[in-house]
Formats: C-alpha cells, sequence, structure tokens
C-alpha cells in the first residue's frame, strides 16, 4: 500500500523527530492577515470555556500584555484580531482560557515593513494528511516573514457537504508537531486547492462547496474576504511588494470541450477583481507577486 502511494504521489518526506506538546488549555494556534499594523490569531480551546482572550507584547515573556478579548468564537475555533500594532516589530501573543494562559502554545509573529525593505517569504504546499515532515522544520529555520500555503495543504478530499470533516482534518494539521512548531514561529497566507477544498479535480460544482467556504472562514486568518459565497481571493503588501492570491478552485467553471461555452477558471467575479488589483498594483507596487 504504502509503495502504490509512493509512486503516485511522491516519496514520503523524511519524518520530524520533534515530540508533541503536552496537552494545554488550547490544541493548536496560528495567526496570518498580517499587515504593518494588523494581525489575527485564530486558536482551538481544548475543552469548553466561558471567556477567551490573548495576551500580546513585543517580549517573549509577555511582561505587561496587552490584552484582547476574542472577536469570533461562534464554533470550535476563537479568533483575535490584533489592531493598533507598530510596522516591522515583533509580536509574542498566548491565548487565555477561562483565565488560565497556556504558554506551551504561545506563538510569535513579525508585523510587515511599511517601506522598502528586504524578507523572506516560504511558499510551500501538497502535505500529506497528518504530514510531520522535516521540510516544515526547514521552513521554520529560514526565519521567513510569512509563510504562503499555495493548496492542498492536506489531501483531506473531503466529498461531503459536511463541516465536520473539514474540522478534523484541519485539528489534525494543525497539531503535528512539526507544523505547529511552524505556525507558531511565522504567520500564514492560506490558499487551497482540489484536495483541501474538495477532492481530487474538483471545481464551483464541488458537492461541499458550501461547507468547505464556512470551514475556511472557520479555521483560517485571512486579509478579507467577499461574501461568504465568494471565492477566497485576497492581497496584501509587504514593503513595496503587492501579493495577490487567487482561488482556482470554488469559482472555476470549465467547458469540458463544449465549444459553446466558455469556460472559466476563476469566476466573473474573482476576474474582475483581479484585473483591478493589477491595475492598482502597477501604479503603487515595485514588483507584483501572483499566487495561484
Amino acid at each position: 500500500g504504502m509503495w502504490l502511494y509512493d509512486y503516485g504521489y511522491g516519496p514520503k518526506h523524511p519524518e520530524s523527530t520533534r515530540a508533541p506538546l503536552p496537552d494545554s488549555e488550547i490544541d493548536w494556534v496560528w495567526s496570518g492577515g498580517v499587515t504593518t499594523d494588523h494581525a489575527e490569531v485564530r486558536a482551538k480551546p481544548s475543552a469548553g470555556w466561558t471567556r477567551a482572550r490573548l495576551a500580546v507584547a513585543t517580549d517573549a515573556d509577555l511582561t505587561e500584555p496587552r490584552w484582547i478579548d476574542a472577536a469570533d468564537g461562534a464554533g470550535p475555533v476563537v479568533g483575535f484580531e490584533l489592531t493598533g500594532l507598530a510596522p516591522d516589530t515583533e509580536y509574542h501573543y498566548a491565548v487565555e482560557i477561562d483565565g488560565r494562559l497556556d504558554r506551551v502554545r504561545e506563538g510569535k509573529l513579525r508585523t510587515f515593513p511599511a517601506g522598502p525593505a528586504s524578507f523572506t517569504v516560504a511558499v510551500g504546499g501538497c502535505a500529506r494528511v497528518g504530514s510531520n515532515g522535516q521540510v516544515f522544520e526547514a521552513i521554520r529555520e529560514a526565519n521567513p516573514l510569512l509563510y504562503l500555503i499555495l493548496g492542498d495543504l492536506h489531501y483531506g478530499d473531503n466529498g461531503r457537504n459536511d463541516i465536520t470533516r473539514y474540522r478534523q482534518v484541519m485539528d489534525l494539521t494543525l497539531s503535528r508537531p512539526a507544523q505547529a512548531a511552524l505556525y507558531q514561529s511565522a504567520p500564514v497566507a492560506y490558499m487551497w486547492d482540489d484536495h483541501d477544498y474538495g477532492g481530487n479535480d474538483v471545481d464551483s460544482s464541488y458537492i461541499g462547496r458550501r461547507a468547505a467556504m464556512a470551514a475556511y472562514r472557520e479555521y483560517s486568518p485571512d486579509y478579507g474576504l467577499a461574501g461568504d459565497e465568494s471565492a477566497i481571493y485576497q492581497a496584501f503588501t509587504i514593503g513595496r511588494v503587492r501579493f495577490i492570491v487567487t482561488d482556482g478552485r470554488s469559482a472555476r467553471d470549465l467547458d469540458n470541450g463544449d465549444p459553446a461555452r466558455h469556460g472559466t477558471m476563476l469566476g466573473a467575479e474573482q476576474q474582475a477583481w483581479l484585473q483591478q488589483e493589477l491595475l492598482a498594483a502597477r501604479d503603487s507596487a515595485a514588483l507584483i507577486v501572483w499566487a495561484n
């Protein structure tokens, strides 16, 4: 069975030897939506809770932290909005659940520079379900300002309109030791592809589209999305570079060989947005990075 998997999907990555973290107040945490003055943190409490807060400070000891109440906690994930941050500054954070501050799964991020700057963005994708590969250690050791995930964060292949299945595979993914260490040390910008959206080669007609949309919005920090039914396209700026990230799955509707139809990879809404973004960035950015 493993030989067949390796033949079809490529060789298995060497495993990380990182030990799993002990149980604590939360199961996992990660951050994103970072700008010069803003960031988001999402976390999964390990049990029921009444009040969730985030301690944020510029020192790792979290002395005299700023406290931020949860902005979103309707589902199993709690979200925090960090505003009024200083550019190009490292911040440390930890989640407090009902008065108990979790120092086991604490994280850090650096806000983006406001002008010309040198920085590292790591780009990756396509990891098996439950992957704990050494590759995540290598990404973390590169100390990226951002980890840009370009699809197939996992090969969950949900195949149903069932948000529970999305939640289960995301909980597993974000709690694996090597991945968790990476996500606690650097923010992410996450765009899905077919296998983490729903299944092999799926598009806008995928039966689980609504569950996928809801799960992404629940679990993933982002740079501001359109409506609940819109593709998850988003854009952000680091220094003088504009990053434009498009969703090639949830609005895709190809012609399937029918010459009478005009297929689309992005959908009319996203195509119009992309054109506007490219035109605006042409005049405001020194470099445009289009990630799809």
